[in-house]
């Protein structure tokens, strides 16, 4: 029932993430106070973009351990880009979606730097996740007091 009521609470943070998303690239947003545009000579907006996208990979690499690997993180193994391709096409997909419905808004407009920002934050942060796994998997193993795959 814990692993259950886990993956559960995996899922609705992934809801959740992607409601958030959506809002903040398609709410209507007044009186936004002025800030520094640029930063190390980029607008500031596309660090937004980039770090709003970063959680993508981490959060469906979740579900798909808890939904293909019964409900207890997998141990790294086998052909491992098998699982991290869709992942990554996912989230570039929807960094689509999200680009295209602020163009057919009549106050946001779709920026191909706002998607380039999206991209690079989805493959970075599934470098990491694709680099680090193992470690990843320890850490959520010690988190959530799952055993690890495998061990009964």
């Amino acid at each position: 029932m814990k692993n259950r009521n886990q993956g559960i609470t995996t899922t609705a943070l992934y809801i959740l993430y992607i409601g958030l998303v959506l809002f903040l690239c398609l709410f209507h947003f007044k009186n936004i106070p002025e800030i520094n545009k640029t930063f190390l000579g980029l607008p500031f907006d596309k660090y937004v973009h980039f770090l709003m996208f970063f959680p993508y990979p981490f959060l469906c690499w979740m579900i798909y351990n808890y939904t293909k690997r019964g409900h207890s993180f997998c141990n790294p193994g086998g052909k491992r880009i098998r699982r991290f391709l869709p992942i990554l096409i996912g989230g570039f997909v929807f960094a689509v979606i999200t680009e295209t419905l602020q163009g057919l808004t009549t106050y946001r407009t779709a920026d191909p730097f706002d998607l380039l920002a999206d991209t690079c934050g989805i493959l970075f942060s599934g470098f990491l996740l694709f680099k680090f796994e193992k470690q990843i998997i320890k850490i959520a193993h010690a988190l959530f007091g799952i055993e690890p795959y495998g061990k009964k």
